[in-house]
Order: structure tokens, then sequence, then C-alpha cells
């Protein structure tokens, strides 16, 4: 019974604790230098309500639920961009942010549950619990079934 509580326990603290954000206005404010950037996280994860933070270099920008999304302004270039749920070590993903048009980066549920078990990583390489995928964004009726999170309310 004490190992069973000692479980539950370590999970509402590890699920409770917060990755704290970067309060750089980079993220926030367009311009020259900049590309405008749709984070978004569809469903589909085996962690729904928790919050899994993106960011750069360490400097996270913003946490999202599922379907949920935000805008970004990221400088035009490569970047290694990390994301990762509280109390875990982050995964990242090398993406190219484009100065055309809107550049669309969706955070996916990698294998999950005993998916994740099965796959082992000697063969199939680290499959991680997510992955950041540059490409298709959401069109206007997509979007509206998503909740906007404001990076300067964070």
């Amino acid at each position: 019974m004490r190992i069973y509580l000692m479980l539950i326990v370590g999970f509402i603290v590890t699920g409770c604790t917060t990755v704290p954000l970067s309060q750089d206005h980079l993220w926030q404010d367009p311009n020259a230098d900049t590309a405008k950037v749709l984070l978004y996280r569809p469903s589909g994860s085996h962690t729904k309500a928790v919050k899994l933070y993106f960011g750069i270099d360490e400097s996270y920008a913003v946490g999202l639920k599922e379907k949920q999304f935000t805008w970004l302004y990221i400088p035009v270039g490569k970047y290694t961009f990390l994301y990762k749920p509280p109390g875990y070590k982050a995964e990242s993903s090398e993406i190219e942010i484009s100065p055309e048009g809107i550049n669309c980066l969706a955070i996916k549920a990698g294998a999950k549950g005993w998916a994740k078990l099965l796959l082992s990583p000697a063969i199939t390489g680290d499959v991680g619990f997510y992955s950041l995928i540059k490409g298709k964004c959401l069109d206007e009726e997509e979007i509206n079934n998503y909740s906007y999170v404001d990076v300067k309310m964070q």
C-alpha cells in the first residue's frame, strides 16, 4: 500500500513541476529579422492535460496542452528546438525557419504506451515521447477547434 501511495505522490509532484519560461521579447515581437511561426499541439498523446514546453537553447517560450496553439516570431535560420513535459529530459529536433510564408510546427506524440516498450531503441533508434514536425498549417476550421495561448500572458 505504501508503494502505491509513494507512486501516486511522486506522479502528482512530477506533474505539478513547471519549466521556467523566457521573458525574451524575441518570441513575441515581429520585426524584419523574424518569421511568423504557428506552433500547435494536436490531440493524441498520453499526457493530455500536462503542458509540453517548447524553446531553443534551454530558453522555453511557451507551454501547450493538447489542442492549443500560439504564434511565435523567430529569426530565420536553422535551430535545434527543445520540447519537454515538466520533470522529464528535453527532446530535440533540428528545423529550419524560412522567411517566406508562415512556418507551422506541430508537437506530436511519438510512440506511447505498450508501443514504446515494444520498440527497441537499439533497433529503431530513440523513438522519443514526442516529435516536432514542420509541415501543414491548420486551416481556419481546424484552428477554431484549438484554444489560443498568449505567450505574453504565461
